[in-house]
């Protein structure tokens, strides 16, 4: 797979905005936040097609882009033209089988170890200060050094607590790695993005990588690597392009459900954590029809996010939780049997509907990446698009590798 040159990042914009506005009137509803969708007005026969899909096939679907795109053309007629696909070469040689340090989850370790050697083959192993954003206990930071010693590795990061378990990793490694407490999001941070710095960030997430990038373009530091992640946290809805000729040329405006829809694919959880959120679901689509059925809502009520020992021991539980942190006041009679049967079958129901947006899933992460490709360009910088890893170690694997054309 060759990587985008830097001539084709328009190109390939255009034809993706393209898309994505043309199939605008599919993606934007959101079946678990709407129980009437008015893409079925003009495609009826959807309904029939998606609820015979079985449970065995619709976790294949689900779980299988190339199939599901396989699906939406012979089963539904949504035939959508090719986009760049970004998969890594599975033959690329790596240098080990990613056995997991002590405390390390080994598919985080086989992110870390993938990203380092794949950007290794890109960098220009320069002799300068090594930056990472988002450090956390600076699992990163300690490869960079154990692959590289020549570099000096900063590592940002807010949390005291993380920095002090780093700290002592690293000296348990004999490793210099150099912790800084810093808010990213802080005007502070410019300090560190010198010409001579080379920065690199692991999923960082929304407005923390935004801020990477514009820091490190104002310092005109002379490398950057980033992997982006959660696009949906931000402080812009809808969202604001960063790149001058995204924002010139675009007629689409993503709002927080096209953002978190970019990035709400994921692989290998763990069967307890698929139950618990299954629960979950379940019971926040049954409270939703007690509301609407009970107490007159017309319009999804958004819960935040529980733990399971927060959610509660059964439905009636949850809904009485809800409904306090939303300061609902529920009838007394209630049949919460029956609510929570409806939020089974709702889940089953959305959870095929939701198929035909996750078509769309890839392309809106990839205009998302491109948007920020095309901002490095404006600001005078040599980009290419890859991926580092295939998805089935993360989804999240759009890699963007940044060098200043001309360095000072």
């Amino acid at each position: 797979m060759n990587p985008t040159r830097a001539s084709s990042f328009r190109c390939h914009f255009r034809e993706l905005d393209n898309l994505l506005a043309e199939w605008h009137w599919l993606w934007s509803e959101v079946p678990f936040k709407q129980p009437q969708l008015s893409w079925y007005d003009h495609h009826p026969h959807w309904r029939i097609v998606l609820r015979d899909i079985d449970d065995s096939m619709l976790e294949a679907l689900a779980a299988d882009p190339t199939l599901l795109n396989v699906f939406a053309r012979e089963e539904l007629g949504i035939r959508l033209p090719q986009y760049p696909d970004y998969s890594p070469r599975e033959d690329a040689p790596y240098s080990d089988s990613f056995d997991a340090p002590d405390g390390v989850k080994p598919r985080k370790w086989e992110q870390v170890e993938r990203f380092v050697v794949a950007r290794e083959k890109l960098s220009d192993q320069a002799d300068r200060q090594l930056v990472e954003w988002c450090a956390g206990k600076g699992h990163l930071s300690r490869r960079l050094l154990e692959r590289d010693c020549r570099h000096e590795v900063i590592a940002l990061e807010k949390d005291p607590a993380l920095i002090g378990q780093g700290i002592q990793i690293a000296a348990d490694q004999g490793l210099g790695i150099r912790f800084e407490q810093q808010d990213v999001l802080a005007a502070s941070v410019a300090r560190f993005c010198s010409g001579d710095s080379s920065h690199i960030a692991l999923h960082a997430c929304g407005r923390l990588h935004v801020s990477m990038l514009r820091n490190c373009c104002a310092g005109r530091v002379a490398q950057i690597d980033l992997v982006p992640c959660c696009y949906h946290q931000t402080d812009d809805n809808p969202y604001r392009p960063l790149s001058d000729h995204v924002r010139q040329s675009t007629h689409l405006c993503l709002d927080y459900e096209a953002l978190k829809l970019a990035v709400q694919e994921t692989v290998n959880a763990a069967p307890n954590a698929r139950r618990n959120r299954k629960r979950l679901q379940q019971w926040r689509l049954g409270f939703d029809s007690l509301l609407r059925t009970y107490c007159d809502y017309r319009d999804y009520l958004p819960v935040p996010s529980l733990s399971p020992s927060e959610a509660g021991d059964d439905f009636r539980d949850f809904c009485r939780r809800a409904a306090m942190i939303k300061r609902v006041v529920l009838p007394d009679r209630v049949d919460y049997a029956h609510m929570e049967r409806l939020g089974r079958e709702r889940l089953a129901q959305v959870s095929r509907e939701d198929l035909v947006r996750q078509l769309f899933r890839r392309p809106l992460e990839l205009w998302l990446a491109y948007d920020r490709c095309l901002y490095l360009e404006e600001q005078g910088y040599e980009v290419s698009l890859r991926g580092f890893c295939p998805r089935q170690v993360t989804p999240r694997n759009l890699w963007i590798h940044a060098r200043r054309s001309m360095p000072e």
